[in-house]
Protein backbone atom coordinates (compact mmCIF):
# COMPACT_ATOMS: atom_id res chain seq x y z
CA UNK A 1 0.00 0.00 0.00
CA UNK A 2 1.50 3.31 -1.08
CA UNK A 3 0.20 6.71 -0.04
CA UNK A 4 0.45 8.67 -3.29
CA UNK A 5 -1.28 11.91 -2.25
CA UNK A 6 -2.61 13.23 1.03
CA UNK A 7 -4.71 16.35 1.66
CA UNK A 8 -4.66 17.96 5.12
CA UNK A 9 -6.02 21.20 6.57
CA UNK A 10 -4.32 23.97 8.54
CA UNK A 11 -4.97 27.44 9.88
CA UNK A 12 -1.24 28.27 9.62
CA UNK A 13 -0.67 27.91 5.91
CA UNK A 14 2.12 30.45 5.43
CA UNK A 15 4.12 29.15 8.39
CA UNK A 16 3.84 25.56 7.19
CA UNK A 17 4.81 26.47 3.64
CA UNK A 18 7.97 28.22 4.83
CA UNK A 19 8.79 25.32 7.14
CA UNK A 20 8.31 22.47 4.67
CA UNK A 21 9.88 24.35 1.75
CA UNK A 22 13.21 24.00 3.54
CA UNK A 23 12.78 20.20 3.63
CA UNK A 24 10.97 19.20 0.43
CA UNK A 25 10.27 20.77 -2.97
CA UNK A 26 6.98 22.70 -3.21
CA UNK A 27 5.54 21.65 -6.56
CA UNK A 28 2.34 23.73 -6.58
CA UNK A 29 0.96 26.60 -4.54
CA UNK A 30 -1.86 29.13 -4.37
CA UNK A 31 -3.41 31.56 -1.91
CA UNK A 32 -5.25 28.82 -0.02
CA UNK A 33 -3.03 25.76 -0.47
CA UNK A 34 0.37 24.36 -1.33
CA UNK A 35 1.64 20.93 -2.35
CA UNK A 36 5.03 19.50 -1.50
CA UNK A 37 6.68 16.34 -2.78
CA UNK A 38 8.09 14.07 -0.07
CA UNK A 39 9.74 11.18 -1.84
CA UNK A 40 7.02 9.71 -4.04
CA UNK A 41 4.15 11.20 -2.00
CA UNK A 42 2.45 14.50 -2.81
CA UNK A 43 1.23 16.30 0.31
CA UNK A 44 -1.26 19.17 0.09
CA UNK A 45 -2.10 21.54 2.93
CA UNK A 46 -5.28 23.59 2.48
CA UNK A 47 -6.22 26.67 4.47
CA UNK A 48 -9.05 26.06 6.93
CA UNK A 49 -10.85 28.22 9.45
CA UNK A 50 -9.99 26.16 12.51
CA UNK A 51 -7.01 24.41 14.02
CA UNK A 52 -6.20 20.87 12.88
CA UNK A 53 -3.70 18.43 14.36
CA UNK A 54 -2.24 15.37 12.61
CA UNK A 55 0.42 12.73 13.07
CA UNK A 56 2.37 11.51 10.04
CA UNK A 57 5.70 9.82 9.31
CA UNK A 58 8.23 10.37 6.53
CA UNK A 59 10.49 7.54 5.39
CA UNK A 60 13.71 8.84 3.84
CA UNK A 61 16.85 7.46 2.26
CA UNK A 62 19.94 7.51 4.47
CA UNK A 63 21.36 10.66 2.89
CA UNK A 64 18.03 12.51 2.88
CA UNK A 65 17.40 11.41 6.46
CA UNK A 66 20.69 12.91 7.64
CA UNK A 67 20.10 16.18 5.78
CA UNK A 68 16.50 16.48 6.96
CA UNK A 69 17.31 15.77 10.61
CA UNK A 70 20.16 18.27 10.48
CA UNK A 71 17.87 20.98 9.08
CA UNK A 72 15.18 20.22 11.64
CA UNK A 73 17.66 20.18 14.53
CA UNK A 74 18.83 23.66 13.49
CA UNK A 75 15.34 25.14 13.72
CA UNK A 76 13.27 23.16 16.25
CA UNK A 77 13.83 20.76 19.14
CA UNK A 78 13.39 17.02 19.02
CA UNK A 79 10.68 15.51 21.16
CA UNK A 80 11.98 13.42 24.01
CA UNK A 81 10.92 10.16 25.59
CA UNK A 82 10.23 9.75 29.28
CA UNK A 83 13.93 9.09 29.97
CA UNK A 84 15.16 12.00 27.87
CA UNK A 85 15.97 9.95 24.78
CA UNK A 86 15.70 11.77 21.44
CA UNK A 87 16.12 8.87 18.99
CA UNK A 88 13.94 5.78 19.06
CA UNK A 89 13.82 2.36 17.46
CA UNK A 90 10.54 1.77 15.67
CA UNK A 91 8.83 -1.44 16.72
CA UNK A 92 6.85 -1.35 13.48
CA UNK A 93 9.60 -0.54 10.97
CA UNK A 94 12.66 -1.74 12.94
CA UNK A 95 14.43 1.51 12.07
CA UNK A 96 15.64 4.55 13.96
CA UNK A 97 13.29 7.50 14.13
CA UNK A 98 13.04 10.98 15.59
CA UNK A 99 10.01 13.17 16.33
CA UNK A 100 9.28 16.89 15.99
CA UNK A 101 6.32 19.25 15.95
CA UNK A 102 5.87 21.56 12.97
CA UNK A 103 4.66 25.20 13.24
CA UNK A 104 1.02 24.05 13.25
CA UNK A 105 1.69 21.58 16.06
CA UNK A 106 1.50 18.48 13.86
CA UNK A 107 3.49 15.52 15.14
CA UNK A 108 6.19 14.63 12.59
CA UNK A 109 8.02 11.33 12.61
CA UNK A 110 11.19 11.03 10.50
CA UNK A 111 12.84 7.66 9.91
CA UNK A 112 15.38 5.93 7.72
CA UNK A 113 13.62 3.85 5.07
CA UNK A 114 15.77 3.26 1.98
CA UNK A 115 13.23 0.94 0.40
CA UNK A 116 10.53 3.52 -0.24
CA UNK A 117 11.03 7.24 0.41
CA UNK A 118 7.72 8.97 0.96
CA UNK A 119 4.93 9.30 3.47
CA UNK A 120 4.88 5.98 5.31
CA UNK A 121 2.29 6.65 8.00
CA UNK A 122 -0.77 8.77 8.61
CA UNK A 123 -2.66 8.68 11.88
CA UNK A 124 -6.40 8.08 11.64
CA UNK A 125 -8.14 8.60 14.99
CA UNK A 126 -11.58 7.00 15.07
CA UNK A 127 -14.32 6.43 17.61
CA UNK A 128 -14.38 2.64 17.21
CA UNK A 129 -11.15 0.97 16.07
CA UNK A 130 -12.48 -2.59 15.44
CA UNK A 131 -15.44 -1.35 13.37
CA UNK A 132 -13.22 0.92 11.27
CA UNK A 133 -10.66 -1.83 10.65
CA UNK A 134 -13.41 -4.28 9.68
CA UNK A 135 -14.77 -1.86 7.09
CA UNK A 136 -11.45 -0.76 5.58
CA UNK A 137 -9.98 -4.25 5.27
CA UNK A 138 -12.85 -5.14 2.94
CA UNK A 139 -11.06 -2.93 0.42
CA UNK A 140 -7.43 -2.58 1.52
CA UNK A 141 -5.32 -5.66 2.34
CA UNK A 142 -3.22 -5.51 5.48
CA UNK A 143 -0.21 -7.44 6.72
CA UNK A 144 -0.89 -6.68 10.37
CA UNK A 145 -3.24 -7.77 13.11
CA UNK A 146 -4.89 -5.24 15.41
CA UNK A 147 -2.82 -4.71 18.55
CA UNK A 148 -5.87 -3.91 20.66
CA UNK A 149 -9.31 -2.31 20.49
CA UNK A 150 -7.51 1.03 20.93
CA UNK A 151 -4.81 0.81 18.26
CA UNK A 152 -4.01 -0.95 14.98
CA UNK A 153 -1.76 -0.75 11.93
CA UNK A 154 -3.37 -1.22 8.54
CA UNK A 155 -1.26 -1.67 5.42
CA UNK A 156 2.13 -3.18 4.65
CA UNK A 157 5.84 -2.39 4.40
CA UNK A 158 5.20 0.39 1.86
CA UNK A 159 2.68 2.36 3.89
CA UNK A 160 0.47 2.21 6.94
CA UNK A 161 -2.70 3.77 8.28
CA UNK A 162 -2.20 4.13 12.03
CA UNK A 163 -5.71 3.67 13.39
CA UNK A 164 -6.14 4.79 16.97
CA UNK A 165 -8.95 5.50 19.39
CA UNK A 166 -9.86 9.19 19.37
CA UNK A 167 -8.16 10.87 22.33
CA UNK A 168 -5.48 8.20 22.74
CA UNK A 169 -2.14 10.03 23.19
CA UNK A 170 0.44 9.93 20.40
CA UNK A 171 3.93 8.74 21.31
CA UNK A 172 6.18 10.36 22.46
CA UNK A 173 4.47 13.75 22.80
CA UNK A 174 1.56 12.51 24.90
CA UNK A 175 -0.81 14.69 22.86
CA UNK A 176 -4.36 13.30 22.53
CA UNK A 177 -5.24 12.30 18.98
CA UNK A 178 -7.89 14.35 17.20
CA UNK A 179 -10.21 13.78 14.26
CA UNK A 180 -9.76 16.24 11.37
CA UNK A 181 -10.34 16.16 7.62
CA UNK A 182 -8.07 13.81 5.64
CA UNK A 183 -8.22 12.81 1.97
CA UNK A 184 -5.93 9.98 0.88
CA UNK A 185 -5.04 8.64 -2.55
CA UNK A 186 -3.74 5.13 -2.03
CA UNK A 187 -2.23 2.69 -4.50
CA UNK A 188 -2.99 -0.88 -3.41
CA UNK A 189 -1.47 -2.64 -6.42
CA UNK A 190 -4.72 -4.57 -6.90
CA UNK A 191 -6.69 -3.66 -10.02
CA UNK A 192 -9.99 -4.70 -8.50
CA UNK A 193 -9.45 -2.34 -5.55
CA UNK A 194 -10.29 0.94 -7.27
CA UNK A 195 -12.89 3.32 -5.90
CA UNK A 196 -13.79 5.78 -3.18
CA UNK A 197 -14.28 5.03 0.51
CA UNK A 198 -16.07 7.31 2.94
CA UNK A 199 -17.06 6.74 6.53
CA UNK A 200 -20.24 7.99 8.23
CA UNK A 201 -19.44 10.43 11.01
CA UNK A 202 -15.77 10.74 10.06
CA UNK A 203 -14.21 13.41 7.78
CA UNK A 204 -12.07 10.86 5.95
CA UNK A 205 -12.03 9.98 2.27
CA UNK A 206 -9.83 7.26 0.78
CA UNK A 207 -9.42 7.13 -2.98
CA UNK A 208 -8.13 3.75 -4.16
CA UNK A 209 -6.08 3.82 -7.36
Amino acid sequence: MKIRHIYLETDRLSELKAFYRSLFPVIEEGKTHFTLLAGDTAMTFTLAGGHAFYHFAFGLTEEKYRRTVQLLDESISRLQGKNGEEEFMSGQWKRKQVYYRDPAGNLIEVMRHPGRPGLLEIGLPVRNVPDFIEEVTKHIPTSYSAESEMFAFLGDGNGVLVVTKEGRPWFPAGIPSEIHSIILKIETGIEEQIGRLSFPGLPYTILLT
